[in-house]
């Protein structure tokens, strides 16, 4: 694809993408919370488990990806999303669920929202590439990226398609990260 049309892909009244960014940001503020606050519903639903070291460790992770969306709504002065408080509660609720189910569930519950995020980071990827001006926020999206992968593989490796109820699990948390992406990017 030439330069010209990679500049010009969007349709008449599509928002310019640098006028995205605020968006970007408010949605992966949104989503790294949520993150965090699955782990630590999983952590405590799981809490004597064999698990329990690894996802501490994928829920700091989640909790530095977080801590650099927080300092960039500040420093830009960007809204952050007005479900803030309905994304820790139902995060932690569903990390906690997951959790409950079973060890393979909880991996399940991991590997699906991973895969959602990991490609939503793409999005942004091409998206930051295309225009070119934001460097410093292309950089981390690119790191996070890399670690929700690690993170998608760690719970593949702990037998998430193992699960009995997998595709039940893997579908609905699938969608609810879906949906959740797309109002976080509005409101």
């Amino acid at each position: 694809m030439s330069q010209a049309k990679k500049k010009y892909k969007y349709l008449p009244g599509d928002p310019i993408p640098k006028d995205n960014i605020a968006s970007m940001i408010r949605v992966n503020h949104a989503g790294e919370l949520g993150a965090v606050v699955i782990y630590k519903g999983q952590q405590a639903a799981l809490k004597n488990s064999n698990l329990y070291d690894k996802l501490v460790e994928m829920e700091i992770h989640e909790r530095e990806h977080f801590d650099y969306f927080d300092n960039q709504i500040s420093e830009r002065n960007i809204r952050p999303s007005f479900l803030y408080n309905i994304w820790k509660k139902m995060g932690f609720m569903l990390g906690y669920v997951s959790g409950k189910l079973s060890e393979k569930s909880a991996m399940t519950c991991t590997m699906a929202i991973e895969n959602n995020i990991e490609r939503h980071y793409a999005e942004q990827i091409e998206t930051l590439s295309n225009i070119n001006i934001d460097q410093e926020l292309l950089d981390n999206i690119i790191q996070f990226r890399e670690d929700e992968l690690e993170h998608r593989d760690i719970a593949v490796e702990c037998d998430a398609k193992e699960s009995k109820i997998f595709y039940p699990v893997y579908y609905s948390v699938s969608l609810i990260s879906k949906i959740s992406i797309f109002i976080a990017k509005k409101i």
